[in-house]
């Protein structure tokens, strides 16, 4: 069921002023990375932003961190990153907001570049840009840009969540709270449930700018791939009577389809193929979520812990394309 959000009450509006943003960072155990989030976001180059910081019920000393920072900080019960970001809603008083997850940074330009594409475009929700991949230890691995030609968004998002990274996102307030704000009842793939939802109901505009960049470490949500698998799936077949209106979007929601059991298909079958213990506690039974989305990846998992090394690996390219890297003697196990 999705929190209905009250309107907030604003302050008196100055023509004068720029809109005031609101960046919102729920916080969950995130003592190692949560200054940089922070950080970054103090850093930003519009003149008026107000930062909320959300601890949604953390144990490891991210309040002692947070408390050193002029924000706008919250302690409340562990609730899950839906939760906490419909909570940052609530109390935010800007006319548009934009979700920091407290691993990633954002770069000085953000805010602007989005504030500068929303207020060309007054019949976009949101807006969108690039956004950079970077290493546990903040190295930049790669750089990805959006497409800026997007006249059916919400087409393209049943395809795939081409828009990757929450924080490459600015919403208008308004607009995230007609919508209803996050599921909370999802804990993984509730940023393209919100971003489909939205694309439904108005424009998207994108931009060419990078303006964000996405941590990658071994605490990221999108490595529990069996939990990813079924929550995209569940978040797309959503859209199922949405999407089988034309042509063209119900192509799209079954390519969609096709490709979210590929990638997490993929993804799960490596983590049984290189992990027996690959079943993550509170999950489902990986191997019968596997069997009913991506029933080739157990084939290729059974075969790899009986073949030898090589002929093993050979198959798992050349059939799953998943990569895998193991000792040079023995078999995969």
């Amino acid at each position: 069921m999705l929190t209905i959000l009250p309107q907030q009450a604003h302050p008196a509006s100055n023509a004068s002023l720029p809109p005031l943003v609101s960046i919102i960072i729920p916080c969950y155990n995130s003592a190692e990375f949560i200054a940089e989030a922070i950080e970054s976001a103090l850093a930003q180059t519009y003149p008026r932003v107000e930062i909320l910081v959300i601890d949604d019920g953390s144990t490891d000393g991210s309040a002692d961190i947070i408390a050193r920072y002029p924000v706008r900080s919250f302690h409340t019960s562990r609730a899950h990153v839906s939760a906490a970001r419909n909570f940052g809603i609530r109390e935010s008083l800007g006319q548009y907001v934009l979700f920091l997850d407290s691993d990633d940074r954002l770069l000085p330009n953000a805010v602007s570049a989005g504030v500068n594409a929303i207020s060309m475009r007054p019949d976009c929700c949101m807006t969108a840009g690039g956004h950079n991949l970077i290493a546990e230890n903040g190295d930049l691995l790669r750089t990805r840009t959006k497409p800026l030609h997007t006249r059916d968004a919400y087409a393209r998002l049943l395809k795939h969540n081409f828009i990757e990274c929450t924080s490459s996102v600015l919403f208008r307030r308004s607009a995230i709270i007609d919508a209803g704000g996050f599921d909370i009842d999802l804990h993984v793939s509730e940023d393209y449930d919100i971003y489909l939802r939205m694309a439904r109901q108005c424009s998207m505009c994108l931009h060419s700018e990078v303006i964000t960049e996405y941590r990658i470490h071994g605490s990221n949500i999108s490595h529990k791939s069996a939990m990813m698998l079924v929550t995209t799936l569940k978040v797309l077949h959503r859209q199922h009577r949405y999407a089988f209106t034309s042509l063209k979007r119900s192509l799209c929601y079954l390519y969609g389809t096709w490709f979210w059991r590929r990638k997490y298909g993929r993804q799960l079958t490596r983590e049984l193929v290189t992990n027996r213990q690959a079943m993550q506690k509170g999950n489902p039974d990986p191997w019968r979520i596997l069997l009913r989305e991506y029933p080739v990846g157990v084939l290729i998992a059974l075969a790899s812990r009986l073949l030898p090394f090589a002929a093993a690996t050979a198959l798992l390219n050349k059939v799953s394309g998943v990569k895998y890297t193991a000792p040079t003697t023995g078999s995969i196990s």
